[in-house]
């Protein structure tokens, strides 16, 4: 991260944002010019891109996946960043040099993008103008009539997908510095604070498959597949690229336990962190001794699937009923298959369907010989739900809820030798 605590100052402390931006484009501005280095590496990395869109996906993946991120004190201060073609051949660093290697990049192909300041904790004061409010540096390219078009990037987490902000940096005041090329005839345009997207480029979604068996000692052996888009799948890309493989299985037991799995964890492999075109896939087995006990009579299975961590607002303190904020939208699908062993004759489960304006919920459950075949679906389709909305969200969420502690009766089949239960 950038660290705005030291380095040249405004004389007398800025009077408004625009101060700040026109103080800081100095800095930046012959940093991001691109000489031949420059302009060759970016007519490399766009060749048969045919659309400004394809040029600019296909350099944001170079500088963040192949530009390494550091945090080192770089120039004047903290403020200043390194040329862009010493970023290019060193392939490494920090924030504010990434995006300075990024605008050079683009400027070569006649793409203008900007630096914009911005914290990383919390959204700046509009009413106290300082350099000191931020603490990170990201792109934009300003386009279309109002900001909804706009592309946003931030190279510094080297494996976001194109377009993507962190959850840190969403909807949050951002400084952008217009910026003109050095001995360019147009005038930079006015340095403003501009809020940042709320949600992700693209829906989230969270499909998690789970294929198991029960023997006949009752130990559970299961494989647990994950394909995912979205926040949870960001932290996991950074997780898995910056943690070793042979610490792997660290990272998903993790994500059993808080998938509300329990037992012992192993096998575990994800895809390439930097491959962010496609959804990021991590698998692993995972064990458990005392699954079943089949020495009861008559037994009620608690099918081994992800709990959806669906939301549940608290009792307001105060009385006043308030909004309760679910983030943006996501849809969750599970699907799993268990086996078990013969000798014993499961029954479903009954199916749930619910649907509201802010969200929908179904499940459904059959049987198949010994083998036990379980799907839910969720879907939160706002951000938020409305003081007037709490309880009919409540009812929902209490439903949902219900359906995941479902058990599955589990019987001897008539006249079947039983599995021995020793373990």
């Amino acid at each position: 991260m950038l660290t705005f605590g030291s380095g040249p100052t405004l004389t007398g402390g800025p009077r408004n944002w625009e101060e700040v931006g026109r103080w800081y484009a100095p800095l930046e501005r012959d940093r991001a010019a691109p000489d031949d280095s420059i302009r060759v590496k970016a007519e490399e990395l766009t060749r048969g891109r045919g659309t400004d869109l394809e040029k600019i996906e296909a350099l944001y993946d170079f500088v963040a996946t192949k530009v390494h991120t550091v945090s080192l004190p770089f120039g004047i201060g903290s403020y200043q960043p390194h040329p862009a073609s010493e970023i290019l051949a060193n392939e490494y660093g920090d924030p504010k040099d990434k995006h300075t290697l990024l605008e050079a990049l683009l400027e070569a192909q006649g793409i203008h993008a900007f630096p914009a300041l911005i914290p990383s904790a919390r959204d700046p004061d509009p009413d106290l103008p300082s350099p000191g409010q931020f603490n990170h540096m990201i792109t934009v390219i300003p386009q279309g009539a109002d900001g909804k078009d706009w592309l946003w990037f931030d190279t510094s987490t080297e494996v976001a997908p194109f377009r993507m902000l962190a959850p840190s940096l969403r909807g949050k005041r951002a400084l952008i510095v217009p910026i003109s090329a050095p001995g360019a005839a147009s005038k930079p345009g006015t340095p403003l604070l501009v809020t940042t997207p709320a949600d992700p480029p693209s829906f989230q979604v969270q499909n998690i498959d789970v294929t198991g068996q029960v023997d006949e000692h009752g130990k559970l052996t299961a494989r647990i597949h994950y394909a995912m888009t979205g926040d949870n799948a960001l932290t996991l890309r950074m997780a898995f690229r910056h943690t070793p493989e042979s610490s792997w299985k660290q990272l998903g037991q993790l994500l059993a336990s808080g998938d509300g799995f329990s037992g012992e964890v192993s096998a575990v492999k994800s895809g390439d962190p930097s491959d962010t075109h496609k959804p990021f896939e991590v698998d692993y087995e995972i064990s458990q001794a005392s699954f079943a006990d089949w020495s009861r009579k008559i037994l009620q299975l608690r099918l081994p699937l992800p709990t959806l961590g669906i939301p549940e607002p608290g009792e307001p303190p105060d009385g006043q009923v308030k909004p309760l904020k679910l983030g943006s939208p996501l849809e969750i699908h599970v699907h799993a298959t268990i086996e078990l062993p013969a000798g014993y004759v499961p029954r479903a489960p009954v199916p749930v369907s619910m649907s509201r304006d802010f969200a929908t919920y179904q499940s459904n459950y059959s049987v198949k010989g010994t083998i036990v075949e379980a799907k839910r679906d969720l879907v939160f389709r706002q951000r938020e739900i409305s003081g007037d909305l709490i309880a009919d969200y409540s009812a929902f969420a209490r439903a949902a809820r219900a359906d995941e502690a479902q058990l599955v009766p589990v019987e001897p089949s008539p006249g079947a030798i039983m599995p021995n239960s020793s373990k």
